[in-house]
Protein backbone atom coordinates (compact mmCIF):
# COMPACT_ATOMS: atom_id res chain seq x y z
CA UNK A 1 0.00 0.00 0.00
CA UNK A 2 1.32 3.41 -1.21
CA UNK A 3 1.29 6.39 1.22
CA UNK A 4 -1.12 8.62 -0.98
CA UNK A 5 -4.21 6.09 -0.94
CA UNK A 6 -3.03 5.39 2.78
CA UNK A 7 -3.44 9.32 2.98
CA UNK A 8 -6.33 9.54 1.15
CA UNK A 9 -8.52 6.44 3.55
CA UNK A 10 -7.21 8.88 6.57
CA UNK A 11 -9.16 11.80 5.07
CA UNK A 12 -12.14 9.79 4.08
CA UNK A 13 -12.62 8.49 7.84
CA UNK A 14 -11.93 11.34 9.39
CA UNK A 15 -14.78 13.47 6.99
CA UNK A 16 -16.96 10.81 7.69
CA UNK A 17 -16.68 11.19 11.27
CA UNK A 18 -17.02 14.76 11.11
CA UNK A 19 -20.26 14.04 8.52
CA UNK A 20 -21.45 11.50 11.19
CA UNK A 21 -21.05 13.67 14.70
CA UNK A 22 -23.26 16.25 12.71
CA UNK A 23 -26.16 13.92 12.10
CA UNK A 24 -25.82 13.37 8.59
CA UNK A 25 -25.58 10.25 6.27
CA UNK A 26 -22.91 11.13 3.48
CA UNK A 27 -21.74 7.81 1.84
CA UNK A 28 -18.10 8.73 0.14
CA UNK A 29 -17.01 5.41 -0.82
CA UNK A 30 -18.59 3.50 -3.59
Amino acid sequence: MDRGSRSKDALLDAAERLIAERGFEVPLRE
